[in-house]
């Protein structure tokens, strides 16, 4: 099927939903692959100093000792100097893993969150909420997982309270059963998934300012 623009223009290399799919699960795997590669090599070169490290400070105990013959201060003195200039390199080596790792995630959950959320701040903001401080708990490192997590959020702000209020349920059983009569200004805001729900229908901004706390529509 053909599609056109406002000018009547053919809009050409349009994908299906399909092949958008695969070729999102494609990039993704690709970021994924990407990942651990630069993970796995990460871990071994704080390996490499891990052993460097281990070699150095056995070299230290010994020559402290008095194994290794010689000038046993000048070998202790050079075998400490060893020792501190490895334990240097690792502290950086790991220093410099975690801010990249860091950056590489602010990144990978901006770029979720802008999936799920476009170009709504106010959804994106709750979306961040979400995932930072309710599912604080839940581990997201890689690509795939902090995609879940993002995802999971936002089904967390995107939810409609449908619990009935005490108050207005005692309201409404002194008289009767019959729906109490709101005042203006008491009306409860809608959420923004409700407002992204109501356009669908038509309701506009000035419908719900017109109509927003008519008892009828009330939101119990």
């Amino acid at each position: 099927m053909a599609y056109y623009d406002s000018e009547g223009n053919e809009i050409q290399g349009l994908l299906t939903q399909e092949e958008l799919d695969a070729k999102l699960e494609e990039e993704r795997a690709a970021l994924n692959a990407q990942f651990e590669a630069k993970n796995n090599e990460t871990q071994q070169k704080i390996g490499e100093l891990q052993a460097a490290q281990a070699a150095a400070q056995a070299a230290v105990d010994n020559a402290a000792a008095g194994g290794g013959g010689g000038d046993k201060e000048e070998n202790l003195g050079a075998l400490r100097a060893k020792l501190e200039e490895t334990n240097a390199a690792l502290q950086a080596e790991r220093d410099a893993n975690r801010l990249r790792f860091e950056a590489e995630e602010s990144e990978r959950v901006s770029n979720a969150i802008l999936e799920v959320a476009g170009n709504n701040e106010e959804m994106a903001q709750k979306v961040r909420h979400h995932f930072t401080t309710t599912l604080s708990a839940v581990k997201a490192t890689t690509p795939s997982e902090i995609k879940q997590k993002v995802e999971n959020a936002f089904k967390l702000s995107a939810t409609i309270e449908t619990s009935p209020n005490p108050l207005d349920i005692a309201r409404a059983g002194g008289s009767r059963g019959a729906a109490p009569v709101i005042n203006q200004g008491q009306g409860k805001p809608m959420t923004a998934a409700a407002v992204e729900a109501g356009k669908m229908f038509g309701i506009s901004d000035a419908d719900r300012a017109k109509y927003g706390n008519d008892p009828r529509l009330a939101k119990k």
